[in-house]
């Protein structure tokens, strides 16, 4: 009867083991089945990272482009009898400085150049080697043409004005000298459109003291030199023959 009862409960006892035995097994391979489903979906995950982090090519080729249209040259040197001078320029070609150099590197003078948005130059300023202006000139533009330029000495002060009509001829001429004494002089010569010289007059302290104006006749041909004062009275006229 004992037996019986432990073959009985051997039986049950073999029963249990191998019914735990298939549950684990079971559990094992679906963590198995998980396990290989998170790593192909980590795998993908990593390929998205990997593409959304590599940079645009057409991008990136815009922007170099980019960059290279907009860099400002390189300086170049040109070699003089004496030394040599550097050319600077800047991103849109314009040259905006000279320097002129001594054999022995020493800095003698230096010229800068500005223009407006157009790409007219509007300034020049001319420089010693110590850095101090020697004097600059300013230009003046309408619808593109030059009609004005008026060169200043160190003092800021004028000593020439050009003016020009807008097809290109010269149209007033001033030259200004200044003596130590505070004198100021001034030359001035006035053109038609046609470049031709009708007037030219001499000036003191700022004041006419005596000018020639030139007439002509309607052909074009100068009949007449009258000087006169700066009141207006009639100095001398010359009677011109017609050839």
């Amino acid at each position: 009867m004992k037996k019986r009862v432990l073959s009985a409960i051997f039986a049950i006892v073999m029963v249990c083991m191998m019914t735990a035995c298939g549950s684990g097994a079971s559990t094992s391979e679906a963590s198995g089945e998980g396990t290989a489903e998170e790593a192909v979906n980590d795998g993908e995950e990593a390929e998205e990272a990997v593409a959304t982090s590599e940079p645009d090519t057409n991008d990136a080729e815009e922007e170099t482009a980019e960059v290279e249209e907009n860099a400002t040259p390189e300086p170049a040197k040109q070699e003089l009898e004496d030394g040599y001078m550097m050319i600077y320029y800047d991103s849109e070609g314009h040259e905006i400085k000279y320097e002129i150099f001594a054999a022995d590197d020493t800095l003698k003078e230096s010229t800068l150049m500005e223009y407006d948005s157009d790409g007219n130059k509007v300034k020049v300023t001319w420089l010693d080697g110590e850095g101090n202006i020697t004097g600059h000139q300013d230009t003046e533009y309408s619808n593109g043409n030059r009609i004005r330029e008026t060169y200043y000495n160190s003092d800021d002060e004028a000593e020439e004005i050009n003016e020009w009509y807008g097809n290109g001829n010269k149209k007033h001429e001033e030259l200004i000298r200044r003596e130590d004494s505070g004198r100021v002089f001034a030359f001035i010569d006035d053109y038609d459109e046609n470049g031709t010289l009708i007037r030219e007059a001499y000036t003191y302290d700022d004041g006419v003291t005596l000018q020639q104006e030139t007439l002509y006749d309607e052909n074009g041909d100068k009949i007449k030199d009258v000087y006169y004062k700066s009141d207006g009275v009639t100095v001398a006229s010359e009677e011109l023959a017609n050839p």
